[in-house]
């Protein structure tokens, strides 16, 4: 399934229109429609909202994790489990397992979006 059948799905499956996801994800409903059709491909930032909208991993909407619909998790990555085992600091502060979870997020997508382009 490709990144446009996903986001397609996962809207459908919520029973909105382009229109409606449109007005919820802040979105131009020809981009949503560009994404769904694979005419267009989302920046890192709008892979995000629709992550964050639909309750699903970047990971998922890409593809590479084994993510239900819902945002059941199929299958564990092991540096998720390690998150809880360690303490990092920056600046002086402890970082959260929730700002650790962004970095990778971000991180994992970033790679996503290089490889994709150098295809």
């Amino acid at each position: 399934m490709t990144l446009g059948q996903r986001l397609k799905k996962l809207r459908e499956e919520r029973g909105l229109t382009a229109d409606q996801l449109s007005d919820e994800l802040k979105l131009l409903k020809t981009v949503i429609w560009g994404f769904e059709m694979g005419k267009k491909e989302p920046t890192v930032s709008q892979l995000m909202k629709y992550a964050e909208y639909f309750g699903v991993s970047m990971d998922y909407l890409m593809g590479r994790e084994a993510v239900g619909v819902h945002g059941e998790r199929i299958e564990e990555r092991p540096i998720e489990e390690e998150i809880k085992r360690v303490s990092v600091m920056l600046d002086g502060e402890e970082v959260t397992e929730e700002e650790i979870t962004e970095a990778l997020a971000y991180i994992k997508a970033k790679r996503m979006m290089k490889e994709a382009l150098y295809r």
